[in-house]
């Protein structure tokens, strides 16, 4: 300030205030992103096809097995014709563009099957053992029963044999024991009979009536007089 105005300073002068508030809002994130497509220089791609395994069959139809248990498969390999629609396939799917070098490489590879076959094989065998466990035992049931009716039949006739035999010992019996009245009586003997004989004889007449009615029922009856006489 000139000197000329340091006296006259506090006589005259200009003010001004100039005041900006700002607020800010919590929690707000603004985020600015700028992305740039990708761009494919190049794309390749391989494939392994594997053929098809089936099993074989003898005249039978049942599973040919080898020397080892194991059952007898027939590898059979992808055409040629497969290959190419499977490449094709690939191309399609990738977008496949010869002008921007892609390679599509589609071949058949026989891939390793042994643990995928041991498992089936194992299972095949098992099923093979629990058929041959419920044959055996339906074998064995029937063996059983056909041997029971044997056995009935057989004790029957047995049983059969032994009451004609019964009866016809019985019928000698009674045969011989006639005879020998007729004969005492022709001599003109007489022939006393104690009160026991008596019964005796009744006894054996009204069980040869009663075995032709009721065989089954008198053969017990006959067997027990025979151990008696």
């Amino acid at each position: 300030m000139p000197p000329s105005y340091k006296d006259a300073d506090a006589l005259f002068g200009e003010y001004k205030n100039n005041s900006v508030t700002q607020n800010e809002e919590v929690n707000q994130k603004n985020t600015y992103e700028e992305k740039t497509p990708w761009v494919i220089n190049r794309i390749s791609v391989g494939a392994a096809i594997d053929g098809l395994w089936r099993r074989e069959y003898t005249d039978k139809g049942t599973v040919k097995l080898d020397s080892t248990g194991s059952i007898v498969r027939n590898y059979t390999p992808v055409s040629d014709e497969d290959l190419a629609k499977a490449r094709t396939l690939v191309e399609h799917a990738i977008g496949y563009d010869r002008n921007r070098g892609d390679s599509v490489s589609v071949e058949h590879l026989q891939f390793d099957r042994t643990a995928q076959f041991a498992m089936e094989d194992e299972e095949f065998r098992a099923r093979q053992r629990l058929q041959q466990m419920i044959i055996y035992s339906l074998i064995a049931v029937a063996v059983l029963i056909i041997a029971l009716i044997v056995f009935r039949l057989i004790s029957r006739e047995l049983e059969r044999r032994r009451r004609l035999r019964e009866e016809e010992l019985s019928r000698q019996h009674q045969a011989m024991r006639e005879a020998a009245l007729r004969s005492a009586e022709e001599e003109g003997v007489d022939v006393e009979m104690s009160v026991e004989e008596r019964a005796r004889l009744d006894m054996q007449e009204h069980a040869i009536n009663m075995a032709r009615e009721h065989p089954e029922d008198v053969a017990q009856l006959i067997r027990t007089w025979l151990l008696e006489e």
